[in-house]
């Protein structure tokens, strides 16, 4: 057993180059946590970055930014408390034990309870602490004996291709410059709240308007990546539409500027709550932050969703082997989405998303990094990196190559 004897959470607050944008609200800086572990002869460190609007807008919207970060990381500091003394066998094992207390400790400050995700991203540093810790223990640095979950990893690929984040302030210029760097997938921030009055036919003319506007742009660039030839888009909704019609309404404008073939991906079009099934709609349409468990994976299933999209960096790699034994098991596509994460856990990401077969319509793996857009001390961020100096740790034309080297140092993780 492995008997944890010390802990400790410290944070650092990034500042952003402008406001991130989604939901239909925007968060100004980003706060990074750290959580040290040691046992009598070993010591781990596991980060995670907290995304307080992607996680819970409802306690985003109750008590604001900055207070919603405060709640989070205080949540992280309480479970670090908790951990002096407790043992585990193998990761994973203390996980539905800081779940538990997690929610506690939230819903007696907030008097309700958030969404699973809120808790979920704030253990997200311990469950990757508590990783590196048993490999440090077993003196088994691989990303498998981390990830501890042969049962998903069927795969093991040597590109993937970065999807970079179209938020939306992300100006055409940018976007222009990422299409001329080999992108080719391209995440579109849908559900725009233009004059903050939550009008869904405000919304759905806005979105119309800016698909118009990218698909403008990158209507010629092709890619070799991609079963039709052409760089591919996937619409990211976060739960802002409310009904089938409205989304079909944006589908078939899609087709009539001829930006429909190119979508591969519909992410999130309903808040979790709103059980409509999506089998009639025409693209794939995933899942996301609606996923916390294997219970909502199965909800999900039976509305007609067709691919999750996996957050081992903001979920936890607990949460998100279970979810992803259970899609395999019913055909569902499976492919690695950020969340504005810092270098070395977008390694994490890379290696749980190279593990994963292609989605429908891609001929390689995906992965969303979109730091680099987003970060004002990214490179900083990269200068410390273990293998900054890597051929696969940077895109070269908008593709991680992934060589055998790569996944020998799994991104340099254990470093």
């Amino acid at each position: 057993m492995i008997k944890i004897k010390f802990s400790d959470c410290s944070k650092v607050i990034e500042p952003l180059n402008s406001p991130f944008g989604f939901k239909g609200s925007y968060s100004s800086s980003i706060w990074i946590t750290t959580v040290k572990l040691k046992t009598f002869k070993n010591f781990s460190s596991g980060s995670s970055i907290q995304g307080v609007l992607w996680s819970d807008g409802n306690v985003y919207s109750k008590i604001g930014e900055s207070k919603s970060n405060e709640l989070m990381f205080s949540i992280t500091q309480h479970l670090c408390e908790l951990l002096v003394d407790k043992e585990y066998e193998k990761p994973g094992d203390l996980f539905d034990f800081l779940y538990t207390q997690g929610m506690k400790y939230a819903k007696d400050i907030l008097q309700f309870s958030p969404r699973k995700t809120f808790i979920l991203n704030a253990m997200v540093p311990i469950d990757n602490a508590l990783r590196l810790l048993y490999c440090k223990e077993m003196q088994a640095f691989n990303y498998s004996s981390f990830a501890f979950d042969n049962e998903v990893f069927q795969v093991k690929q040597d590109k993937l291709a970065l999807i970079p984040l179209i938020s939306y302030n992300t100006s055409i210029e940018q976007i222009k410059q990422l299409a001329d760097d080999g992108v080719c997938v391209f995440k579109i921030k849908i559900g725009a709240d233009p004059d903050r009055d939550n009008d869904k036919n405000k919304m759905l003319e806005q979105d119309k308007k800016r698909i118009a506007e990218i698909h403008s742009v990158l209507t010629d660039y092709k890619s070799e990546y991609t079963d039709n030839g052409y760089v591919a888009y996937y619409l990211d909704a976060n739960g802002r539409y409310d009904t089938i019609d409205r989304v079909i309404k944006l589908l078939e404008y899609t087709k009539l500027i001829g930006a429909f073939d190119r979508i591969i991906l519909l992410e999130e079009p309903f808040d979790e709550e709103n059980d409509l099934n999506v089998s009639n709609i025409e693209v794939t349409v995933a899942a996301d932050e609606s996923v916390h468990d294997v219970y909502d994976a199965k909800k999900k299933i039976n509305l007609g969703y067709k691919a999750f999209a996996l957050k081992p960096i903001a979920k936890t790699i607990t949460a998100t082997n279970k979810i992803a034994k259970l899609a395999i098991e019913n055909n569902i596509a499976l492919f690695c989405a950020d969340l504005t994460v810092t270098p070395l856990l977008v390694e994490i990401n890379k290696n749980y998303a190279s593990r994963l077969s292609p989605v429908p319509g891609m001929k390689i793996g995906i992965i969303e990094s979109n730091g680099p857009q987003n970060y004002v001390n990214w490179a900083e961020m990269m200068a410390i990196h273990p293998l900054k100096n890597h051929l696969s740790v940077t895109p070269v034309n908008g593709i991680f190559q992934l060589n055998d080297d790569y996944h020998k140092k799994s991104g340099g993780i254990f470093l």
